[in-house]
Formats: structure tokens, sequence, C-alpha cells
């Protein structure tokens, strides 16, 4: 019987690829890291996905994944994806990428503070997340603005999850807590947020269509069954947004739950039953991927890197990521009066 599932996580450092049992205990796990690249005639605030690369790298993983766990292929039964949730992926109306923008993207900063400077407050009272920099909104507009010959070919936009599984089935489709990371959805009730994505100019007629996390988007297509000797008819699912999915993997479901998933990011979130909005607008808001299930967000950034440099400054670059772990295992809770480190 099809009794394992693989996991694709796109992350912002790392790509990963993970082998489960259907109760979800791992079997084998692969990862390298997300490849990008700064385009040319673009300041160093540019950056974009190496997507040719990023496909190759998750061939060679799901190779190495299924070759070191000694699972049979014959033995997936499906495919989840998950993906940073400010990327996205235009395409032409043939499905070819014209440009890509991941959530280090921050070419579009003038651009989101013009829409912050006159639609912010609706901004975050419908979508749950500002600066408007990060959202797909800016982004179009400022594609309009540098290089109206290619937005002038957008005929999707797609999130970065969205992509993957739109390359390995051909399907189109989106998610709504990855919709709604980017900007795109109405925070309480899930629908695309047409009269704010009028008035920022975004054509809804680019947004692919909603499906629920764990839907399956469509099955995997023949010549990637071959590739990696899957047996044919396989579902693909988007399982929803990295840091949501994270907290399900903690077996986290019911509402004041809450975790926090370290990586490049630092995510604190906690499962609410309605949208629980910050009068200072510093909180995110976000969907859960559970019916009538949202998150409250806080997020550090660049937590990873600091962490990194951290490490390096006190242990030095060849210590061992162990040894630094070890000595913060001997910590006691709390912080001793330390209010923060810069």
């Amino acid at each position: 019987m099809n009794t394992n599932l693989l996991a694709l996580d796109l992350g912002t450092s790392s790509i990963n690829c993970m082998i489960t049992d259907q109760h979800g205990s791992p079997l084998g796990l692969a990862e390298a890291s997300m490849s990008y690249f700064t385009p040319r005639d673009f300041s160093n605030l540019a950056c974009e996905f190496n997507l040719p690369n990023i496909m190759s790298t998750i061939d060679r993983l799901i190779s190495s994944v299924l070759r070191n766990s000694k699972v049979d292929p014959s033995s997936i039964l499906a495919i989840g994806i998950t993906s940073q949730r400010q990327g996205l992926v235009f395409l032409d109306q043939n499905g070819a990428e014209i440009i890509s923008s991941p959530n280090i993207d921050v070419r579009a900063i003038f651009q989101g503070t013009s829409m912050d400077e006159t639609f912010g407050e609706e901004i975050y009272e419908t979508t749950g997340h500002r600066p408007s920099l990060l959202l797909a909104p800016a982004r179009l507009e400022w594609l309009k603005q540098s290089q109206p010959a290619k937005y002038a070919k957008v005929s999707k936009l797609v999130t970065l999850g969205g992509w993957l599984a739109f390359r390995l089935t051909g399907n189109i489709s989106c998610e709504p807590s990855l919709a709604a990371g980017s900007g795109l959805l109405n925070i309480r009730n899930g629908n695309t947020c047409a009269d704010l994505l009028e008035k920022l100019n975004v054509d809804t007629k680019i947004l692919p269509p909603l499906i629920n996390a764990g839907d399956i988007v469509g099955t995997l297509t023949t010549a990637a069954s071959h590739k990696w000797s899957f047996k044919n008819k396989i579902p693909v699912t988007l399982a929803g947004a990295d840091t949501q999915c994270g907290l399900l993997g903690m077996g986290l479901t019911s509402v004041a739950e809450t975790g926090v998933i370290s990586g490049w990011s630092c995510s604190l979130q906690t499962i609410t039953k309605h949208p629980c909005k910050d009068i200072d607008k510093n909180i995110w808001v976000g969907f859960y991927p559970i019916e009538n299930r949202w998150v409250a967000e806080s997020n550090l950034g660049d937590f990873g890197n600091a962490y990194k440099w951290l490490k390096e400054v006190l242990l030095g670059k060849r210590v061992p990521w162990e040894k630094i772990e070890s000595l913060i295992e001997m910590v006691p809770p709390g912080s001793d009066g330390v209010f923060s480190f810069i």
C-alpha cells in the first residue's frame, strides 16, 4: 500500500525535502540552500529566485532522500508543498516565468511607502499586513513603473508554493494562508479583497483560483513521476504557509496555543478564533490551515543571521552549532535582567 508522504518546503534560507510515514514520523530528510540572484541594472535592494536552480535542487533532494532513506518510491501516497509567504512569481499567458520576487526583495520600497501613506489604514484593516513593500500590490506597481513591457505580459501572479505546484502538476491555484501573507485576501472572510486591490491598481483576473489548505492541486505529471520512479497519479497539495505549517507540525490546533518557528526569521504565532488586530498595526494577522482559525503574529525578522553572528562572535566560525546549543541548554529560564542585545 502507498503509506508514506513527501513534503517540500521552499523557505527563505533553505529548501527542505522530507519523507514521513502516514503518522508524520520522519523517515528521511535532505536540504539545500535557497538560490537567489541580483538582476543586472538594479540596486542591491533587488533580489530574485533562481527558479531553474530551485527546480534542479528539488530534483536532487528528492532523489537523495529516497536513496538515503531506502524508501520505495512506489510507497509515496501524496506530495505536500509549503513555502515562504511573500515569495511571488509572475507568469505570462503560456505559463513562462517573467520575473520573481522573494520575501527579501525590497525594491518596491517606494511604491509600498506610497501605498501606505494613502491607503495604509485600509490595507491593514483589510489584509492584516503591513508594510506594503512586502506585499504583492507594491511589487506589481514597481514592475509597472520600472519594466512596463514585462508588466504588460503578466497573466498570472502565483505564490512560490503555487509556482512549484504548477510546475509539478500543470495546474495553477493558491491557498489562503499564502495569499493572505502577500496581501491579496480580506482577512475577515478569506475572499479576494477586490475593492482594495482595485484602488491599488491590481487586476484581480491575474490571481489564481483559491483552494483550501490540503486540497489537491492536481496529480504529478507523467514526466516527474518517471523521473523519481513514483507511481502515476500521485496527488499534490498546497499545505499552507511555512510558519503556519510549522505550528501544525507541533500539533497546535486549539485557540490560544502559541508556537515559535525559528529559521531565517523568528515567528511567534498564537492561534485565535477570529482576526485579532493590533491598534499600533505591528502584529500580523494570518489564516491558519484549519477552518475558522486565524493567527496573530509577531516576527523578529532576520533572526537566523543574528544568531549566526552571535555564535561566531562568542565561539568562532569553526565551533560546531552543537556547542552553542549545549551552552544554551545550561541557561535557566528567564533573561536574568537582560532586555536585549544589539
